[in-house]
């Protein structure tokens, strides 16, 4: 029993250890920068451009987003809503809050939030008006309780109001290579099972009038070196493979090829009705 009681108690603890690395990483400004950064430059299709013409952000709109990180979307959102609108953004980072009000200062009204997503209740307990799109981009799926944050996103919507949320799908090209080296994260393979386990469950519990949409958008390499710069900036890295992750891509691309990995997102945009 007390051999029982050991293992259960470090399995508890490596989990619990590998959730702060995980977290401490999704929120880790510097390598966000460099995660969107490669993106851009790898990405077959514009993700954020996708995103925008799904959002449909208008002059005037109040707009809620959970999860800002560095603004990749907060900024042409607030460019849309204009001097008019208004945008609450919310991060669990000061540096990223602080990073992303000095981006918008000046294109729309402003409610900068720094916290815990789960605390999005009491953070906004003095913004009283309701919501025309409330929004969240790779980022929901950190929540320690999901359905209670949806459950305010809707909550804080007006009647005709959009809730969307966007995250990673499967499958997903460089977890699944990442897999053959080393274990993935439990919480990295929960966030490629939220829309399926979370997302549509709650959207179809609460609302008659919902979408959902799949872009896939491959990443192009042209040598090991840059795959495993990017590989390095993902919640998964883990620096004791890469060098084994590194001779296994050169061996792909020993004739010159591009490496191609396939990648996954999707959006689930729901309306309240009127």
């Amino acid at each position: 029993q007390s051999e029982l009681f050991r293992l259960t108690f470090l399995t508890m603890v490596s989990s619990q250890a590998s959730e702060k690395v995980f977290r401490n990483r999704a929120s880790d400004g510097e390598a966000i920068d460099k995660r969107v950064q490669l993106n851009k430059r790898l990405q077959q299709h514009d993700f954020s451009r996708w995103i925008l013409e799904l959002l449909r952000p208008v002059s005037g709109e109040r707009v809620l987003e959970i999860g800002c990180g560095r603004g990749t979307q907060t900024i042409p959102v607030a460019n849309a809503v204009g001097p008019k609108g208004l945008v609450s953004f919310l991060d669990s980072s000061r540096e990223s809050v602080d990073y992303t009000q000095s981006m918008i200062v000046g294109l729309t009204n402003a409610i900068p939030l720094t916290g815990e997503m789960d605390d999005i209740d009491e953070l906004l307990a003095d913004d009283t008006a309701r919501y025309d799109l409330t929004f969240s981009v790779y980022a929901l799926y950190y929540a320690r309780d999901p359905i209670a944050v949806l459950q305010t996103m809707l909550n804080r919507l007006s009647p005709g109001g959009r809730l969307c949320v966007v995250g990673p799908d499967t499958p997903h090209g460089l977890v699944e290579l990442a897999r053959q080296f080393h274990p993935i994260p439990a919480a990295v393979e929960e966030s490629l099972r939220f829309r399926s386990t979370t997302v549509e469950p709650f959207v179809k519990s609460n609302f008659d009038n919902a979408e959902i949409h799949i872009l896939k958008n491959p990443q192009h390499f042209s040598d090991p070196d840059q795959l495993i710069e990017f590989y390095r900036q993902t919640t998964y890295f883990e620096p004791s493979a890469q060098a084994e992750i590194r001779n296994h891509i050169a061996a792909r691309m020993a004739n010159g090829a591009e490496f191609v990995i396939d990648k996954f997102s999707y959006a689930v945009i729901a309306k309240k009705e009127i």
